[in-house]
């Protein structure tokens, strides 16, 4: 990769996994950003189909600043990012999965919060696009917050996804994405909010993000509440000690719903799963005292109450429940 002469103020950053099918809209909607101040880095995780040569054939003929490389190994989408972050030339770094695309004013209304408020991360909204041709879903999530919030309601209301963030390229670096697989968003964006100065917000659905029936993330596996556990201890490790209350939600939404529910969805034994919910409660006593319970969803408040009862079998028939009417 030949670094520009001039340095760009954003590098978008691409992890690629045979995604021939979508990359190059998510390309073409790059093309089309009203903000031009940036550059585009693709990853290509050893793809199996055509990925490589559709970029290679797109970087010919496109106008971005499109740089493109190559693992030598799947690596993974954590490896990915982070490799394409630490040669990256921007002063800010933003993500995009390969099967999505940015609105076109996505770029400009994320750095013009970041300079308006002197913020060092920025957090959008987005939209479920299906791949069934159904109707899209505007996700407006940061609804209970805004600029003037307290930072930890701010780390409370997040999303975990990176793709909705605009990040100052230095932070992200002191703080790099653990490889953990179906669990590195989760485990890394409290992490990196958390060390953030200040944090704004764009109230506007700005990402489009595909919903596909393929999705990994859709199939029960033992693997994927693993991953969710690893995701919390990597954040009980690195998250500041200041925001006690914060952590423990975090705890409660990744372990005591995230790990629980994948865990029965992957039909895993009660006595594991109690084991767990017995491991949390020692840790945290008064989880239930928690002052942002009250931000989650009712079904997941009742599917939480079940948890803190110990009423498994009937948390396991919601779990149920969720797997089959999930999209």
């Amino acid at each position: 990769m030949n670094n520009s002469q001039i340095s760009p103020s954003v590098s978008v950053i691409i992890p690629c996994y045979n995604c021939e099918k979508w990359i190059e809209n998510c390309l073409s909607a790059l093309e089309n950003q009203t903000y031009r101040d940036f550059e585009v880095i693709c990853v290509d995780d050893c793809s199996t189909d055509d990925t490589y040569k559709i970029i290679e054939m797109y970087q010919g003929k496109s106008s971005l600043r499109l740089f493109l490389m190559k693992n030598k190994i799947n690596l993974g989408p954590a490896v990915s990012r982070n490799s394409a972050a630490a040669i990256a030339n921007g002063e800010w770094l933003a993500f995009c999965d390969s099967d999505d695309q940015y609105d076109e004013n996505f770029l400009e209304e994320m750095v013009t919060s970041a300079e308006q408020n002197g913020s060092e991360l920025v957090m959008c909204e987005y939209r479920k696009v299906y791949e069934t041709g159904r109707e899209s879903d505007e996700i407006r999530y940061l609804l209970p917050i805004d600029d003037n919030s307290s930072f930890a309601d701010k780390l409370v209301y997040s999303k975990s996804s990176l793709c909705l963030l605009l990040i100052k390229k230095s932070i992200f670096l002191a703080n790099p994405i653990p490889d953990i697989r179906n669990g590195e968003d989760i485990a890394c964006i409290p992490v990196i909010e958390a060390r953030a100065g200040k944090i704004s917000v764009v109230k506007k659905p700005l990402y489009n993000y595909l919903i596909r029936s393929d999705s990994a993330s859709n199939k029960p596996s033992e693997k994927v509440y693993k991953s969710l556990y690893a995701a919390y201890e990597h954040i009980e490790k690195n998250f500041p000690e200041k925001y006690p209350a914060v952590l423990e939600y975090l705890g409660i939404r990744t372990v005591l719903y995230g790990v629980t529910l994948n865990a029965f969805k992957a039909g895993v034994s009660a006595s594991v799963i109690k084991e767990i919910v017995a491991d949390f409660n020692t840790k945290y006593p008064n989880w239930k005292n928690n002052r942002y319970l009250s931000s989650f969803s009712k079904p997941k408040r009742i599917y939480l109450q079940l948890i803190g009862k110990k009423m498994f079998f009937c948390a396991k028939i919601l779990a149920y429940v969720h797997m089959n009417i999930s999209t």
